[in-house]
């Protein structure tokens, strides 16, 4: 959207578009009106002549459809965007920057949500199958993901969070918290069976956990914190979202979680585990109550083969 035309016919140039960059700025400075070349991701063909190029990248042009694009649960807002691009509906740069301060609908669950970063909106863009316009503006793309988020978090959802208040958190947890909690859960849980199990252990770390500000140590925040890389999770880390140095929940939600770990969030399980380690074998988690029952499923699970299918 910054481009001057002078951006405009390098970037023509350097793509092998045009052959004379300054023939082309002559035409544009006397037959372009403002605005009739709109940002975006265009296809361009070197036959097209120096009216067909601006045609094709005007808003006048027609706009291909992306039909059924899917935005799988647990995608992070960086994620998110670079789909975004590939599908050529918007840049992830454009998108990012309107979403750090882009003029959106109010929304109330983005109340007291502090905009100013380019994945302020995280956990809030619903994963979900979309119809998208190649070349939409990131206003567009943006509201049709929270409208859907508005939309699926229904009103008995909302009063579920007076009630998760009165029986597990015991303050004034917002849906900004939960929204936190259930992305732990989408990325941190094998599948929705054992969502509510996984729920329950982040809160009885957070409030049965000793009378000290506990640590989450909640490896998938430290994944989030190294923007995806899970290659190593360096439990030293210094940054806001390293649950393991740390207390209490991260600054915000570490993923756009889905329906089912929403849902999960708001109505967990109610048992005394505060362990979970992942059975190679099974591909589920095996919950303990004690520190000393963990590890020994940990040393157990360690030299366990996953089960390969034929």
């Amino acid at each position: 959207e910054t481009d001057t035309i002078d951006d405009i016919t390098n970037k023509l140039h350097q793509a092998g578009l045009i052959r004379y960059p300054g023939l082309f700025k002559l035409y544009a400075d006397l037959a372009v009106d403002e605005g009739e070349i709109a940002p975006g991701i265009w296809d361009l063909n070197t036959n097209y002549d120096y009216h067909a190029l601006v045609t094709m990248m005007s808003p006048r042009s027609n706009r291909p459809i992306v039909e059924d694009l899917l935005i799988p649960e647990g995608y992070t807002c960086r994620q998110i965007f670079a789909l975004l691009e590939e599908n050529k509906i918007c840049t992830a740069q454009d998108i990012a920057a309107y979403a750090a301060s882009g003029e959106l609908k109010d929304y109330w669950f983005l109340e007291g949500i502090q905009r100013g970063d380019a994945y302020c909106l995280e956990g809030f863009l619903f994963p979900d199958t979309y119809d998208f316009y190649q070349n939409s503006s990131p206003r567009e793309v943006l509201e049709k993901m929270l409208d859907n988020f508005d939309y699926r978090f229904t009103e008995e959802m909302q009063g579920q969070i007076d009630t998760l208040n009165t029986n597990v958190t015991g303050g004034t947890f917002s849906v900004h918290e939960v929204v936190i909690v259930a992305s732990m859960i989408e990325k941190e849980t094998a599948n929705n069976d054992e969502s509510p199990v996984i729920a329950s252990v982040i809160y009885n770390r957070l409030f049965n956990w000793g009378d000290t500000p506990p640590y989450l140590n909640i490896d998938a925040s430290i994944v989030y914190a190294q923007e995806g890389n899970n290659a190593r999770i360096d439990t030293s880390l210094d940054h806001p979202y390293n649950t393991y140095t740390n207390t209490g929940l991260t600054p915000g939600p570490i993923a756009n979680p889905g329906l089912s770990s929403l849902k999960a969030a708001l109505n967990p399980e109610t048992h005394n585990y505060f362990y979970y380690v992942l059975n190679p074998s099974t591909g589920m988690h095996q919950f303990s109550t004690t520190y000393e029952e963990h590890q020994g499923y940990v040393q157990q699970f360690a030299t366990v083969r996953p089960e390969v299918e034929d």
